[in-house]
């Protein structure tokens, strides 16, 4: 049976694990040796340059009637949870493999982003990945046999920024507003910071790429 993306389900969202307990997740499967694999998977579909590999988590619980909605600026990007989305002007960018009420796994969007803030190839690859059934069903069979279906997700790639070798794209957190930020920081300001990497891209033959991380201050 084919794999299939599915409509917004909150209750996915929900009952993702929050980051500590994603990082926990992660590293007790000992999911780092699997990326390779996973890469593969993708490299084979022709994706590499389309479609990475998220660690499944979320920051903060939404309502209801919300949903996170990234805009993407110049070289950065906010994302902030949003009443009564109007789905024609947004896209979903990440989704986590979640079983239906049918009982069928189903791959359920969890975040959007602004279609008019996108480049015709970033809102092309959410279409690449959409209609890619034989990725989607291969790579949904792998993660079910590696037991990582809770740990990983997908995310297309959207977010086109210019990240010299010295510095990295880091996602931090407004805890009050309930807002995710993404920067572009130079390396030697992240000096007293642990970074936990929350998603992949692949390069050549599957290897993977590390390209965002989550920011854990821890000084100054």
């Amino acid at each position: 049976m084919a794999i299939k993306l599915a409509t917004y389900d909150g209750t996915v969202f929900e009952n993702l694990n929050e980051l500590d307990d994603a990082r926990k997740q992660f590293l007790d499967k000992g999911a780092e040796k699997y990326l390779v694999k996973l890469g593969e998977v993708v490299y084979r579909h022709g994706l590499e340059n389309a479609v990475g590999i998220t660690m499944a988590h979320r920051h903060f619980h939404v309502k209801h009637d919300e949903q996170l909605v990234e805009e993407v600026q110049h070289n950065s990007s906010v994302i902030k949870p949003v009443t009564n989305v109007n789905n024609k002007e947004v896209i979903p960018f990440t989704w986590k493999l979640s079983k239906s009420e049918d009982g069928d796994f189903l791959w359920y969007p969890l975040e959007f982003v602004k279609s008019n803030t996108l480049s015709k190839e970033s809102i092309h690859n959410e279409e690449l990945l959409r209609n890619s059934y034989d990725f989607l069903n291969e790579f949904t069979n792998s993660l079910i046999e590696f037991g990582l279906e809770n740990v990983f997700g997908l995310c297309i790639v959207h977010r086109e920024f210019q990240v010299l070798p010295s510095e990295m794209l880091v996602e931090s957190l407004e805890e009050g507003s309930r807002t995710l930020s993404f920067k572009v920081i130079p390396g030697r300001n992240l000096t007293n910071t642990v970074l936990i990497p929350t998603f992949w891209r692949f390069g050549k033959k599957g290897e993977a790429l590390q390209a965002e991380a989550w920011k854990h201050c821890v000084g100054h």
